[in-house]
């Protein structure tokens, strides 16, 4: 396991603050802009407020897609950048990374981590899936980005699943022959595909209709293949028989 040093995680988690300096500032050079971003990552780490109203640990479900830390690794432009201890927090949208390799920080209840930018051309494989950050058109139309596990790769098609975690509050029972209504964290699974030719992945939505909308190209086959193989579209397994189909046409 490679150690975490400072640089790292200058390199890593605070990219933005480079762009933002060299757009403000100018290029500054190897030594400005290095003790710069120190003096930033000292100042975040340092501020960093591990107390809230209510602790993970006391809601229902999680908010991870695997609780504990894990070997993972960082590719940048698809070269590794090594290994580091990894959970993707999916409540937060974030890749977390371990600042402190040590075993007493990995097992402890409230480990020291930060969390990756979500930068393109960077990916990261965490427990056999590859999660990588793409901009989309969100539910209002905004474009954001967000981390994708990849599902099936093709030659012309990507499906690709985004996990969604919300947290529905404690809530008081209405009456004394009611129970309190503890925090629940809840896990969805959104299945979208990534035209290769096209700059952002679309949606897959439940109903054909709305499938074959947003494929109006491939609408007539994709019809004819869903009906012949009964293809469910909240199956993934049945999704990743269609985009396969979807790349021979």
């Amino acid at each position: 396991m490679k150690h975490i040093t400072s640089l790292t995680l200058i390199f890593f988690l605070l990219t933005s603050t480079v762009s933002f300096s060299q757009a403000v500032a100018g290029t500054p050079n190897q030594f400005e802009a290095s003790w710069r971003l120190k003096q930033v990552l000292r100042d975040k780490l340092n501020s960093q407020n591990r107390d809230n109203a209510i602790k993970f640990s006391q809601i229902k479900g999680s908010p991870y897609l695997n609780k504990n830390f894990a070997d993972g690794e960082f590719f940048l432009n698809d070269e590794s950048e090594g290994h580091f201890y990894l959970r993707y927090n999916v409540y937060n949208d974030q890749i977390e990374i371990l600042t402190d390799n040590s075993a007493v920080n990995l097992n402890s209840e409230m480990p020291l981590y930060d969390a990756f930018l979500k930068t393109e051309n960077s990916k990261v494989v965490l427990d056999g899936k590859t999660i990588k950050s793409f901009y989309y058109n969100d539910e209002n139309g905004n474009t954001t980005n967000s981390y994708f596990i990849e599902v099936n790769v093709t030659e012309k098609f990507t499906l690709l699943l985004r996990k969604r975690c919300i947290l529905t509050p404690a809530e008081k029972a209405a009456t004394p022959n009611q129970a309190d209504r503890a925090a629940r964290f809840t896990m969805y699974n959104d299945y979208y595909v990534l035209d290769h030719n096209e700059k952002y992945p679309k949606k897959i939505e439940a109903k054909q209709r709305k499938l074959l909308k947003t494929f109006p190209k491939q609408a007539e086959a994709l019809k004819d293949y869903m009906k012949k193989e009964r293809i469910n579209l909240k199956e993934e397994q049945d999704l990743v028989k269609l985009t396969n189909y979807m790349s021979t046409l």
